[in-house]
């Protein structure tokens, strides 16, 4: 069996039986994965009530190549007993990312955030060079954009409910260009997916 190591080295390891019983793991090699580009794609995703779809989208995002995941508070999901279950699921997302990581031979576990507020995005957002966000009909195509594999990308979507008035207007300010995914309004999770499959590196 294999196991992921701290420093995201793949371990090999064997499983023992010993003479009283007890079951120990020996580390007995070491496996060296395809390392992620330099550059790297962060998806940031509004706060969605199905969270349990969450799961699925963090283990195939991963396995796409995502360096990172960030949950956002935006001004329609602003829900207090939603940002703790949040928080309360981000051990479990971890793990998905790094059996995700683990079983697509990547060497470096994506970076799962905890619920930025809109201010924290906007900042954090200043390191990548690329910013996009996803908005139903809009004039340029996600998959029309420049390849750039070797810079950083930062994909934004936003809640069913759509950007207030301000938040439109910070993300305008901050660069984000607007994209459409498609001819058809995605769920949430489903443009996250869209959004790894065309920009990951």
């Amino acid at each position: 069996m294999r196991g992921l190591a701290p420093d995201g080295t793949v371990v090999v390891l064997q499983l023992l039986r010993t003479s009283d019983g007890e079951i120990r793991l020996r580390a007995i090699g070491h496996e060296t994965p395809v390392r992620t580009s330099s550059g790297g794609l962060t998806v940031a995703l509004a706060l969605i009530k199905r969270m349990a779809h969450l799961d699925f989208v963090i283990e195939k995002g991963t396995e796409l190549g995502v360096s990172a995941w960030w949950a956002v508070l935006t001004a329609h999901c602003a829900d207090a007993g939603l940002m703790r279950s949040y928080v309360h699921r981000l051990a479990r997302w971890r793990r998905i990312a790094e059996a995700a990581s683990l079983q697509s031979g990547r060497s470096v576990v994506p970076e799962i955030r905890g619920v930025l507020s809109w201010e924290e995005l906007l900042r954090e957002a200043g390191a990548c060079p690329r910013r996009y966000v996803a908005v139903p009909h809009a004039k340029i195509r996600l998959r029309d954009t420049p390849r750039q594999p070797s810079s950083r990308a930062l994909f934004l979507v936003g809640p069913e409910g759509g950007w207030s008035r301000a938040e439109e207007s910070s993300l305008q300010e901050a660069g984000f260009v607007p994209v459409a995914l498609g001819h058809t309004v995605l769920r949430s999770e489903t443009a996250a997916l869209v959004g790894s499959v065309l920009l990951a590196p």
